[in-house]
């Protein structure tokens, strides 16, 4: 359970630091997806798959932060009784 909470907190530290360049990248991919011509389908897919690279990379992080923030939590209820496990 401390691997989670140590995980989460890496994850979260990264991902504030991270998250304007997520949103920035995506928008140049996007934009640049619907910019190509209808010749280029090629292209597109490869914009397309990387666009749902992109996100699948930033839900990872969220998911981590996520179960860390529920350990972190289950952890302060165990305290709070006084089992400390």
């Amino acid at each position: 359970m401390t691997d989670d909470l140590a995980r989460a907190g890496r994850v979260r530290r990264e991902f504030e630091e991270t998250q304007a360049a997520f949103d920035a990248v995506r928008l140049a991919m996007v934009e640049t997806l619907f910019a190509t011509a209808v010749d280029r389908a090629a292209e597109r897919e490869k914009l397309y798959l990387g666009v749902q690279v992109l996100d699948a990379v930033r839900k990872s992080m969220m998911d981590a932060i996520s179960t860390g923030e529920i350990e972190e939590y289950a952890q302060r209820v165990r305290n709070a009784k006084g089992s400390g496990t």
